[in-house]
């Protein structure tokens, strides 16, 4: 029950911060993990990831590493204005 909470926080989570008016159309997204990455495209931002992990599919875009073990140096050097990922 705790997960199903948590997954349902986090997708309110993304859609607010999607809808929020600082979002726009320059915005550099690093999406880490696969549900992450489905939410985002589902939520019409799929054309602002610039960036996935290893595990995020349908994409065409860099990967910067499993999601478990991700380096900053990898994720920072594509200059992202926001890495949206979750603790799952």
């Amino acid at each position: 029950m705790e997960s199903r909470i948590g997954r349902v926080l986090c997708r309110i989570a993304l859609a607010t911060l999607l809808a929020a008016p600082s979002l726009s159309a320059a915005e550099r997204i690093v999406s880490i993990g696969p549900a992450t990455t489905e939410r985002l495209q589902a939520l019409g931002a799929g054309e602002q990831i610039i960036a996935t992990d290893l595990s995020s599919q349908g994409l065409k875009v860099p990967k910067v590493g499993y999601h478990r073990t991700l380096a900053a140096e990898g994720i920072l050097s594509l200059a992202p204005s926001r890495v949206i990922g979750s603790d799952e």
